[in-house]
């Protein structure tokens, strides 16, 4: 797709905006023209070598977008792009650096109901808290109804991760494992690469969505539920439309 240029209402605001926002330096950049700075470029680099094309497409669906910077490289090169995130602060400065081609939504993804598919999806750093709020991994299965091309995961996939261990109970812990993760994932997914993160105890993951041998069409008619489910906030996980 042609690259479009991104238009943006006051730029020398927004720039100051960003800077009071990122709370490590893997999500600093500069607004004008779109500068990765430090470990944020060193991520970019990453992303790059393990998925060359992964920010060009038709439909961009970004979760847990922080300081919007991946989201804007996507919007030069997608249709549609996505955002959503359960911080509001991000969401308000996500807001101000919206493109025409941009929604940004402050939902989780366990309550997020998008009525469309997206070729890339791209988690970053969360999938854990959405496991937390899932309470399981429940959630790929909508992840599956949402998705038609490739998803790129970066976050931890143990709990060797400093955090893990404080956010979760021991229950979840339990369950918080790279085997069971791609239990999970396998009916869906196939993992296409792996490689670690500069985030300590945290990797990058390239998955693709599988497709039916027979007919070459995904596997939406496999999953384990296929309505509209929204019944409350008990709810472990909110299906799609399929």
């Amino acid at each position: 797709k042609e690259k479009q240029n991104l238009v943006f209402k006051d730029i020398e605001k927004a720039q100051p905006q960003i800077n009071s926002l990122f709370h490590s330096s893997t999500y600093q950049y500069k607004i004008d023209k779109l500068k990765a700075i430090g470990d944020l470029k060193k991520r970019q680099d990453i992303f790059n070598q393990i998925a060359p094309n992964f920010f060009q497409g038709w439909n961009f669906l970004n979760i847990g977008c922080n300081t919007g910077y991946f989201p804007l490289v996507a919007a030069q090169f997608f249709e549609k792009v996505q955002i959503i995130d359960e911080d509001e602060k991000f969401i308000k400065l996500c807001k101000t650096l919206k493109q025409s081609n941009m929604e940004v939504f402050h939902d989780s993804f366990r309550d997020f109901m998008p009525l469309i598919e997206f070729d890339k999806i791209f988690i970053d750093n969360v999938h854990h808290h959405i496991f937390k709020q899932c309470r399981g991994w429940e959630w790929i299965c909508k992840l599956a109804a949402i998705s038609n091309g490739e998803v790129l995961i970066e976050g931890p996939v143990d709990t060797d991760y400093k955090d893990i261990k404080t956010l979760f109970s021991k229950e979840l812990q339990s369950k918080f494992t790279f085997e069971d993760f791609m239990q999970a994932m396998d009916p869906f997914f196939s993992l296409e690469k792996k490689i670690k993160s500069i985030n300590p105890d945290c990797w990058v993951m390239l998955f693709k969505r599988k497709l039916n041998r027979i007919n070459n069409q995904a596997q939406l008619d496999n999953l384990p539920i296929t309505k509209i489910l929204k019944n409350g906030i008990h709810s472990l996980v909110y299906l799609t439309r399929f």
